[in-house]
C-alpha cells in the first residue's frame, strides 16, 4: 500500500487530510467509489467550456494532485479531523466541476467505467421537497476515486464522459489541467 500524507510537503496542506466544511457543506465520504475531499464554489479558473454538462479532470500522480488541491482549495482551508490519508496506490485525485440548483445541492455518488464511458452518478438532495429552483450555481469538488474506476493514462484520449447514464449530459474527462 502507498499511502502519501501530504502534510509532508512544506507549502501544501494535507490534501488528504481533506474533509473540508465550506459553506455550511458538510463533505466526506459519500458511497460507491468517490470520497469527497472538498466542495467549492464556481468552476475552476481556466479555459471557458461551452457544451459540456460537466468536466472531471483527473490528477494521476503525486505531484499533480498535489497542484489540484492548491489551485482549487489552497492553504488557508482547514482540515477536518475524520480524514488524514488518500491512498495514491488505489485512488486518484480529481477535479469535477458542474453546475447545480441552488435548492437542491448535488454530490457525486460514484463513478464507473465502462467500454471508454466514464459515468458519473450524482445524488441530488431535494430538502425533502418536490421540485428545485431553476436557478444554476456552478460548483467543483476534489475527490478521491477508486482507480479502477477511471481509465488509465493511455486510455484517456479516447474516454467519453455522462452523468447518470445520460448521453445528452456530456462529461468532458481529461488530466488535470484541462486546457
Amino acid at each position: 500500500m502507498r499511502t502519501v500524507a501530504w502534510s509532508d510537503r512544506a507549502s501544501w496542506l494535507p490534501l488528504a487530510a481533506a474533509t473540508i466544511l465550506l459553506a455550511g457543506c458538510s463533505a466526506g465520504s459519500v458511497g460507491g467509489s468517490v470520497e469527497t475531499l472538498a466542495k467549492l464554489d464556481g468552476w475552476r479558473d481556466g479555459p471557458g467550456y461551452e457544451g459540456p454538462f460537466a468536466v472531471l479532470e483527473i490528477a494521476y500522480d503525486d505531484d499533480t494532485a498535489a497542484m489540484l488541491w492548491e489551485d482549487n482549495v489552497g492553504a488557508g482551508q482547514a482540515a477536518h479531523d475524520g480524514l488524514a490519508e488518500v491512498d495514491l496506490s488505489r485512488q486518484i485525485v480529481a477535479l469535477y466541476s458542474s453546475g447545480e440548483s441552488g435548492s437542491c445541492p448535488e454530490s457525486v455518488h460514484d463513478i464507473e467505467l465502462d467500454d471508454g464511458t466514464v459515468d458519473i452518478m450524482l445524488t441530488v438532495d431535494t430538502g425533502g421537497g418536490d421540485a428545485c429552483s431553476g436557478d444554476y450555481n456552478p460548483y467543483r469538488v476534489v475527490i478521491a476515486i477508486d482507480r479502477a474506476d477511471v481509465p488509465t493514462r493511455d486510455e484517456l484520449a479516447g474516454t467519453e464522459g455522462t452523468v447518470d447514464g445520460n448521453p445528452a449530459l456530456e462529461v468532458v474527462v481529461g488530466e488535470y489541467p484541462v486546457t
